[in-house]
């Protein structure tokens, strides 16, 4: 499903599930949208705005979306060799979630990240980009894109992306176990929803949604992930 960012959406949280043919799912129904497509009837749009929203303001979209098969097949498999071949170089090709503010580290033991550059990776990041762009159909603007490796007993604590308008995640590890934890989870009304790692998955947060990752267990393996932020 192409949606754009530029529609109106609802102020409060709307959950989207897709699947790797861009299709919505709702109640068994199935319904292919394009970026021209009219809004779905069962989506309260609540064109209305709050009493107390300026008139040039704009009511800021909150959602979650989630993807199957998100990459095509040679790309996932190009950013999963990257992804090991970087993790067991012997160059000094990381920083850590040390650098980040304390409220989103806690205790958490490191998480190693890799920011490739368009300087020595011009190629892979325009790929991943063109990618991005084409199977979320956001127009947006680009601010961070980072390899993301969760080391035994790692976690972020719940926070919302305050700093930035919206962040995607894609989902390296050709296997996970559910028991080692590592689960997405984000909070929707009065319920929390978890979402475990799955290979070439990928779930996109637009607005300020509290979620968290859980964290993974002394034995697990290194969740590996693709992660954006953006602007929109």
């Amino acid at each position: 499903m192409n949606t754009s960012l530029n529609d109106s959406v609802p102020d409060e949280l709307i959950t989207y599930n897709f699947n790797s043919m861009n299709t919505l799912s709702n109640d068994n129904e199935h319904k292919n949208l394009d970026t021209n497509d009219k809004k779905p009837d069962n989506l309260d749009t609540n064109d209305k705005k709050p009493d107390n929203l300026d008139a040039n303001e704009q009511i800021k979209p909150q959602y979650i979306a989630m993807y199957d098969d998100f990459l095509s097949a040679e790309l996932y498999e190009e950013c999963y060799k990257y992804a090991i071949d970087t993790y067991l170089s012997n160059d000094m090709v990381f920083k850590t979630n040390k650098s980040w503010n304390n409220n989103i580290v806690y205790d958490s033991t490191p998480i190693l990240i890799h920011t490739p550059t368009d300087q020595t990776n011009n190629n892979l990041c325009k790929k991943l980009r063109a990618e991005i762009l084409n199977k979320t159909g956001l127009s947006c603007k680009f601010k961070d894109l980072h390899f993301y490796f969760f080391t035994p007993m790692s976690h972020i604590p719940w926070h919302d992306d305050f700093y930035h308008d919206g962040g995607l995640t894609i989902y390296l590890n050709k296997e996970w176990h559910e028991d080692t934890g590592g689960a997405f989870m984000y909070k929707s009304d009065e319920s929390i929803n978890a979402i475990y790692p799955s290979s070439n998955t990928a779930n996109l947060v637009v607005g300020d949604i509290f979620h968290c990752v859980c964290s993974t267990t002394k034995n697990s393996d290194t969740r590996m992930t693709i992660q954006c932020f953006f602007d929109l």
